[in-house]
């Protein structure tokens, strides 16, 4: 048997002491501070897969997109089977528009994890927004089953189930993910939308409300919240707001 020497060994400590500074540093948000610890763990073992994911998650959120990707594509060469390496590497392309690539790593990712909620919920957003929807409704649903307090698998379902013409469905799927995240102002907006094609108003514009109040400024429920409006001046009131949330939303 091949024994490590005390040198190596103690390389790889510091290895994991960088990895875990990096970790720390990237859950937390600080991504520039983060960089460099990343870097020092996978120079220190670039064996280390984990490692690689880190840091690619890192240079991920730098901008810095052909260093991510080889970092995520180095992981896997490491380790083919890491379930997570696939799935990071699937959001990372699904953000550079490559669905088709993203799709592949989503599935990869479950193949090898059969129990990854968050890969089926990514891989069903990816079959939805390429005109898929009723193929990612049954995705969606296995995203919850695995996973019933994930407040996205709910979202998304919710959105899924809406673009097929399915309000009543729809309003149930957002109202859960409401429940599990009340500060879910996205899932508050599309509530209120689809209230509004019920020919619920007002509670439309109760969900619009609730929308801006957990995320001032979010100009797709100030611009819904405007055309449920009781009179013009009012309307112009919010449209104003939504222009000075810096977009007209489509």
């Amino acid at each position: 048997m091949i024994r490590e020497s005390p040198r190596e060994s103690a390389t790889l400590r510091f290895g994991i002491s960088w990895k875990l500074l990096g970790a720390a540093l990237n859950q937390a948000g600080n991504f520039q501070e983060s960089l460099a610890p990343n870097q020092k763990a996978v120079a220190l073992d670039p064996n280390d897969a984990e490692a690689q994911i880190i840091l690619g998650s890192t240079l991920q959120q730098l901008g810095r997109i052909e260093q991510a990707e080889a970092s995520y594509k180095k992981a896997i060469a490491l380790k083919p089977d890491f379930a997570a390496a696939h799935y990071c590497l699937g959001t990372m392309l699904y953000e550079l528009g490559r669905s088709d690539d993203a799709e592949v790593s989503y599935r990869n990712s479950i193949a090898l994890n059969p129990n990854f909620p968050e890969a089926y919920v990514n891989l069903g957003l990816t079959l939805r927004n390429t005109g898929r929807a009723e193929d990612a409704e049954p995705i969606y649903r296995r995203a919850i089953a695995l996973k019933p307090d994930l407040a996205e698998a709910h979202y998304n379902l919710g959105a899924t189930l809406k673009e097929l013409g399915r309000l009543g469905d729809a309003e149930t799927s957002f109202r859960k993910a409401i429940a599990l995240r009340p500060d879910y102002a996205e899932a508050h907006c599309d509530l209120g939308v689809t209230l509004n094609e019920l020919g619920r108003l007002g509670d439309a514009e109760t969900s619009y409300r609730k929308a801006i109040e957990v995320k001032p400024g979010y100009a797709l429920a100030l611009w819904k919240l405007s055309t449920t409006a009781q009179s013009i001046p009012e309307a112009k009131i919010w449209i104003s707001e939504c222009l000075a949330a810096d977009r007209v939303p489509n």
